[in-house]
Parts: C-alpha cells; structure tokens; sequence
C-alpha cells in the first residue's frame, strides 16, 4: 500500500492463493482495490496459479472472481463517492457504478425516509407548489411513499436514486 492512501476506509480487497486454500493454508494478502487490476499472483509453489478474492474491506462484496476492471471501477466509485452510495447502488440491482452522478439525489438523515423524500421532493426540488397556508395539510409520508414506489429507489441507509437513469 502506497503512503499517500489512507490506510482506514480505503477499499481494498483481500486476495488468495487457492492452491494453499486447498491445501488447508491461508496464504493470501491485502490489495488497495483500485489496483486490482495490476495485481500479479505469486505464490512460493509455482503449480498454484489460481487465486480468488475473500474478503472486501470498504468495498461491496462483488464476489470470489469478479472482472478485474469491474473491481478497479468499484474501488474508484467508492473513492469517489462513498461507500454507502456505491454499496445501496449495487445492492439495488444496478451494475454500472458511471451512472451514480445521474441517480443519485441525496441521502435523507431522519428515521421516517418517506415523509423526508416528500419534503425534500416538493422543498428542496420544488416538485409541487403548495401555498404556505395549505402545507399543513399535505400528506408529506404518503407523497413520498408513493414516489419511492414508482420514481425513486431509497435505501435502508436513506439513500435516494431516481430509477429513470
């Protein structure tokens, strides 16, 4: 790992020989994610060419043998972006973390994530023009339930992706 990358909250992904793995031994090491894609197995006994990914650290789980290019996109989204972001954009069935700039909205801090989407959609992206007077009887929840079902996804984290990108 180079000095100038945080060691903390830096995605990396943990990489083993899958001979010695057969063989009952853990032999394996840590790479910074977004280099993935110039790692170079090498393994004191050279019949042991297959090496497979164990553990994600800052970094959605994309599985034992992921594309290398898909690793090193991932890592960079996450570096980007943030790992909640990345990992509830994955988890949401999306692939193609280059679209994250056009879905992604916001992330909503409260506990109640549908009333938060309704105030946020009609306050914040003036969505809807509600007088002053009558906002007190406007069904923020409801609005923004009804939103999530059919225009935006928002996850556990209070993530919120428009589901038309």
């Amino acid at each position: 790992m180079s000095t100038n990358k945080p060691f903390m909250n830096y995605p990396r992904v943990y990489v083993a020989c899958l001979g010695c793995y057969n063989e009952g031994r853990l032999n394996g090491k840590w790479v910074d994610a977004d280099e993935y894609e110039d790692y170079t197995h090498k393994c004191k006994n050279p019949q042991h060419e297959e090496y497979a990914i164990h553990d994600y650290d800052t970094m959605p789980d994309l599985g034992e043998y992921p594309d290398a290019e898909k690793v090193v996109e991932v890592a960079e989204a996450v570096i980007e972006y943030d790992f909640t972001i990345v990992n509830d954009f994955i988890q949401w069935g999306m692939t193609d973390v280059s679209r994250i700039p056009d879905a992604f909205l916001t992330r909503l801090e409260g506990w109640n994530h549908n009333k938060e989407l309704g105030e946020y959609l009609i306050h914040e992206m003036c969505l809807m023009e509600i007088p002053d007077e009558m906002s007190y009887y406007f069904d923020y929840e409801a609005y923004g339930r009804d939103m999530s079902v059919n225009t935006f996804y928002v996850s556990d984290k209070g993530n919120v992706f428009w589901r038309e990108c």
